[in-house]
């Protein structure tokens, strides 16, 4: 089963200053040395120094603390931009070398370098969507310390308002089987059929990092808001090597269903396993609700739609 760390506290945190930047790098080094390897220097190295940097928690921002100014009217909410660093580094236990490891970023504004124990590990490209990046092959146990180390272009302009400059939502990391569920993969919709009764199609990203062909199934679960079982399906599958999948599982049925309405916001809760020989390896849950969406004469257009994962309330009314 899959295990979820927060990465929330004590984070090491700084401005950019170019001069401490630059004395902190190596001024003698092969043109040609491998960064890859977990050989970069400066504030990205694993060996750095940042006892002196600023203890903080995230979320973050550091933009909250600059001055305004008239020159930056134009853009940030007339903010000061600047350019910051995070610094963090944890053990892992050498009972977990065996799973596959993900670092998620829910927020970082605007665009950020991350580096994992001394190579880059990816690119957050803006500020409005997560980020996830596999650091399974760099992962260090036992007593030998990670580092995650986050450089944070605040002067990266994407949308003329306050956008912030830090870290600004949670940081995890999750310890899974190499063959799991996607961050964020579980997701479906509902439909009434035609004897009347509603139909919830489910469906869930699976993640082969094995270079072999894997076979299992995956159960969907349905459960109502008391947490009582309600239904169940499931679905068999074959993954191929190192491959992403998205695996469709026949509709559930609902004799006795209770909609989602406006005033009546009803919420089920879908739990999705993934099993290999009968076990559950993976496991992961999303609300659901059962909406419709109706054209009528007097009232417009009424929209009650059924989003797993994202619990939105919309109802759009269209008059002559």
């Amino acid at each position: 089963m899959r295990r979820v760390f927060s990465l929330d506290r004590r984070w090491r945190f700084a401005v950019d200053n170019e001069a401490e930047r630059v004395a902190a790098s190596a001024k003698h080094q092969w043109k040609f040395r491998s960064v890859k390897a977990g050989q970069e220097d400066g504030f990205k190295s694993s060996g750095f120094d940042d006892s002196r940097w600023e203890l903080v928690d995230l979320p973050h921002d550091y933009g909250v603390r600059t001055a305004f100014s008239a020159e930056n009217i134009h853009m940030c909410g007339a903010k000061e931009e600047v350019n910051v660093w995070y610094r963090k580094n944890f053990l892992m236990d050498e009972s977990l070398a065996d799973r596959h490891f993900s670092l998620v970023f829910e927020g970082v504004s605007m665009k950020a370098e991350v580096y994992f124990n001394g190579s880059l590990a990816g690119i957050v490209p803006g500020g409005y969507t997560w980020m996830e990046f596999d650091v399974s092959p760099r992962m260090h146990f036992g007593k030998v310390p990670n580092y995650i180390t986050v450089f944070v272009r605040g002067d990266s302009e994407q949308i003329w308002k306050y956008e912030g400059v830090g870290i600004y939502d949670h940081v995890r990391l999750l310890a899974r089987n190499p063959m799991h569920l996607a961050y964020n993969g579980l997701w479906g919709h509902s439909a009434k059929s035609p004897s009347g009764r509603w139909l919830l199609f489910c469906e869930a990203e699976l993640e082969n990092s094995l270079y072999e062909t894997l076979d299992g199934t995956l159960r969907f679960e349905l459960f109502d808001r008391d947490g009582h079982f309600v239904q169940c399906v499931e679905q068999e599958f074959q993954m191929e090597p190192d491959s992403r999948k998205n695996i469709k599982a026949p509709p559930l049925e609902m004799k006795k269903a209770r909609p989602w309405d406006l005033e009546d916001p009803y919420l089920y809760r879908v739990r999705c396993s993934l099993l290999r020989h009968g076990k559950v390896i993976d496991q992961d849950e999303a609300p659901a609700g059962l909406r419709t969406a109706e054209f009528d004469p007097q009232q417009g257009f009424l929209l009650k739609k059924m989003i797993i994962g994202i619990t939105q309330a919309l109802e759009f009314k269209y008059l002559k």
